[in-house]
């Protein structure tokens, strides 16, 4: 009796842990999920990252001028020079496993593109962007990027057709809609230029630009009426936008209201 008491008191061995799979998320799983996390992280550095407006060229042009100064400067060059590369690599060491991961990402490859041109690989931009069209040919950003490389190498045809195949298939990015329109009225064709730009703000009434763009159209038709009420909407929407305030002035001054241009 008093032995069976002492085994009744003696502690118990705590149990062991019983391992379910269904507690527990799969490898294929978390591997999904981290999938979708760099995707989300690559979406959001693709948003804030469009500086893309700047031709190839003005890019070229300010680092052939970085790069005096950097010589001119002594061992200040030396560390700018490490710094650039540094960046570039973090870039690629970013973008480069994102690709390798999600091969039919549209998204990752356009954003891969984005950084060969942001550093004039443009050859391999060209190559990373014809991937894209093949795997969707509608891809927006595809031919948003098409379009500016074009465009910063004067080929105006070749920049028009992409930009309008990125307008076609978001017709709600305004910067797609304002490139295609400054494509347009290069080649003297104003009046499509107008035709984007209202179709745009009828989608989007509040973008500033576009509404100061559209003036500028206007202004290339000599309807100054026209162009000085776009601008003068670009100023409501936009009080420290001097382009539009500019080009307000011009059209009043046009329309013989010198008092009001100021």
């Amino acid at each position: 009796m008093a032995r069976r008491k002492r085994k009744e008191h003696e502690p118990q061995p705590a149990p062991l842990p019983v391992s379910s799979d269904r507690s527990r998320p799969s490898r294929s799983l978390l591997g999904l999920a981290a999938g979708l996390a760099i995707l989300v992280l690559a979406s959001i550095l693709f948003l804030v990252w469009r500086p893309w407006g700047t031709p190839d060229r003005e890019l070229a042009e300010g680092e052939s001028r970085r790069a005096e100064r950097d010589s001119s400067s002594g061992g200040e060059a030396d560390q700018g020079v490490g710094s650039a590369a540094e960046f570039q690599d973090e870039l690629y060491g970013l973008v480069e496993p994102l690709v390798e991961k999600l091969p039919k990402s549209t998204r990752a490859r356009c954003l891969l593109a984005a950084v060969h041109r942001r550093f004039a690989r443009l050859a391999e931009a060209e190559h990373e962007l014809q991937q894209c069209l093949a795997e969707e040919p509608a891809c927006a950003e595809a031919h948003y990027l098409l379009g500016m490389m074009a465009s910063g190498e004067s080929d105006a045809q070749r920049a028009e057709k992409h930009l309008r195949a990125a307008f076609d298939s978001d017709p709600r990015w305004a910067d797609v809609a304002v490139q295609l329109a400054k494509v347009q009225m290069a080649q003297d064709n104003p009046q499509a230029a107008v035709s984007t730009l209202e179709a745009y703000l009828k989608l989007e009434p509040g973008h500033a630009e576009a509404w100061c763009q559209l003036g500028q159209a206007y202004h290339q038709l000599d309807d100054f009426t026209n162009a000085k009420r776009c601008h003068q909407k670009a100023m409501e929407l936009a009080p420290d936008m001097p382009e539009a305030y500019y080009g307000a002035g011009q059209a009043l001054r046009e329309l013989g209201q010198t008092k009001e241009a100021g």
